[in-house]
């Protein structure tokens, strides 16, 4: 027998493995998910010609885009929105970690809910109410400090650079908060607690120990919201593209609205986006990697010494009710006030006798309305159960087998962390009006659920991988000793084990479903159309009362959605206990 023969065999007998086979299946449905659309998309920005099998190859795109001077406005708007941004919720999110886990700040599991809870308020809205907060003529607050201080021009300018910083700090600051809590707690205190023994005050310490300590987790959670924000399309497109402040996100829309749409455009700064964030996501893995320079050693359990705050505690549990009210409070609140009224004006008490529920019914009654939130909850619970499934499939390959390959899928399942949304949408795109011309998913609904389970698979694999190490493996071993196949293993213990961690990654995957805009904007008709796009329309289209009684609904929407999936989580893990 040949050698080939032999290596042939070697891979036949493999393949025959159940678990090789499984390796094999899940990697395909990962490539089918990640990789193929976006290797389309960069076989689509070396064609010049429209979109399609047309035009020969070469670099005419990159030619065109960057020979452009009006291309480096976007780029540098892009880097100082992201990385302004990143800094921003970095330093709210880490502060508000700090408080949580080191300090005696009051009602601390009450404070920790108050920085989640905007993760409920799709982007969309929160950008619009935002507008009726800070628009220089008709914002509440600029109206309120105009008066107060007798100024004659508003204070500020929400369609701004600034504006759009300031609204995408406050979006990243819970994201910050939950990565920054968890190194936290995580962190030996020992040399905290010997620094202040030695007399250091709270700054020196946290300055020269805690953040040294914590350098790594620091980096690294700059750089995935850095990322968070190259690919924010909600903030900048809302307030930017009225302003003509340009992002690569808002130039990528932009250049398919065109007549003819320009794909060579589009493709072409969708793969620099890419390769942008990609640059982000290699720095934070080399980070990770080297992290065990920053560990401290303990043999023991340990609980961190609180801080006593004094009377300063009060002042920072204010700053919670702060962060609140500016995330979740005013902006409900000016939707709520609008939603009221037959035209939006200023809040004041002269307008209580117009108050109705006229705009509920023309919200609820407005054409596509009751379609496009059917088609979200279906997109929301689709998208987050597949990933859920799917990505527990990949952590038990990658962490419980030494099957030779694991490392790639979880790279490969990893990847679209650095695929910015509206990016994401536009591979998905042009996969499926070309090479995938012949299955028929382009404009209906499951295009929307392949595009958003491709790219939010990231957060089902980090949220299970965790999960799965948690949990021994001596149950597993000891399934398959009683003659348990591993399929049964995996689906009878694995699997109801790893609930918790599956119930919280579904929910936060819902969440961002139901949120995004970017990929939805780029692939939806009008059978398909989601709530997040006919918001984004009606915005368009001066429809601002109706559009916040469409608010209000699906904010509460939301909140009975998440609140009864965590309710049933309860009760199933009370009746596994």
């Amino acid at each position: 027998m040949t050698a080939i023969g032999r290596q042939l065999k070697r891979v036949l007998l493999a393949a025959r493995d159940p678990k090789v086979f499984f390796l094999g299946f899940v990697t395909v449905v990962v490539v089918y998910l990640v990789a193929m659309p976006l290797v389309v998309l960069l076989m689509g920005s070396f064609k010049f010609g429209p979109l399609g099998p047309e035009g020969g190859p070469g670099i005419s795109n990159y030619i065109l885009a960057y020979s452009d001077p009006n291309i480096i406005t976007p780029l540098k708007n892009s880097v100082i929105f992201a990385g302004l941004a990143a800094l921003l919720g970095f330093a709210i999110g880490t502060s508000f970690a700090w408080l949580v886990e080191r300090t005696n700040v009051p009602m601390k599991n009450l404070a920790s809910a108050l920085v989640l809870v905007p993760l409920i308020m799709p982007g969309v809205l929160f950008a619009i109410s935002w507008l009726f907060l800070l628009s220089p003529n008709i914002g509440l607050i600029n109206v309120i400090i105009k008066a107060i201080f007798g100024l004659e021009e508003a204070p500020f300018n929400i369609h701004s650079l600034g504006g759009m910083i300031w609204l995408e700090g406050l979006v990243m600051a819970p994201l910050v908060f939950i990565l920054m809590s968890a190194s936290f707690r995580s962190m030996d205190p020992a040399l905290e607690e010997a620094a202040s023994v030695s007399g250091a005050g709270i700054l020196t310490t946290a300055r020269r120990i805690t953040f040294k300590l914590m350098l790594p987790a620091t980096i690294s959670v700059l750089l995935i919201v850095f990322v968070r924000g190259m690919e924010a399309f909600e903030i900048p497109a809302i307030l930017g593209i009225p302003s003509g402040i340009m992002v690569f996100s808002t130039k990528i829309f932009l250049a398919l609205q065109k007549v003819p749409k320009d794909y060579g455009l589009a493709s072409t700064l969708g793969v620099s986006m890419i390769v942008l964030s990609a640059i982000g996501v290699l720095i934070y893995h080399k980070l990770t990697a080297k992290a065990y320079k920053y560990a401290t050693v303990t043999g023991k359990g340990y609980r961190p010494r609180v801080i006593d705050l004094g009377g300063w505690r009060w002042v920072a549990a204010g700053f919670f009710i702060v962060y609140f009210l500016l995330t979740v409070g005013l902006p409900f609140f000016i939707l709520l006030w609008g939603s009221l009224l037959p035209y939006y004006s200023v809040p004041s008490l002269d307008r209580f006798s117009e108050m109705s529920l006229i705009n509920y019914k023309d919200a609820w009654t407005y054409p596509n309305a009751t379609r496009a939130i059917r088609n979200t909850l279906i997109l929301g619970v689709s998208a987050a159960t597949a990933i859920v499934l799917i990505s527990a499939m990949i952590s038990w390959i990658v962490v419980r087998t030494r099957i030779a390959g694991r490392q790639i899928l979880d790279i490969l399942a990893f990847m679209p962390i650095a695929i910015p949304g509206i990016v994401s949408g536009l591979a998905v795109m042009w996969a499926y009006l070309t090479f995938m011309e012949w299955l028929p998913v382009y404009g209906t609904l499951w295009i929307l659920i392949i595009a958003y389970t491709g790219k939010y698979m990231p957060y089902g694999t980090r949220a299970t991988n965790a999960g799965l190490l948690q949990i021994h493996k001596e149950l597993e071993e000891v399934a398959e000793t009683s003659g348990a196949s591993w399929w049964r293993t995996f689906t009878k213990v694995t699997l109801p084990l790893l609930l918790p961690s599956l119930l919280s990654a579904w929910i936060y995957i819902f969440m961002v479903s139901v949120r995004s805009l970017g990929e939805a904007i780029l692939l939806y008709t009008s059978k398909s159309e989601v709530i997040s796009v006919l918001i984004y329309d009606m915005r368009e289209g001066g429809e601002s009362n109706v559009l916040a009684a469409l608010g209000v609904m699906v904010i509460t929407f939301m909140v009975l959605v998440i609140f009864t999936v965590r309710a049933l989580g309860a009760k199933v893990g009370t009746q596994r206990a």
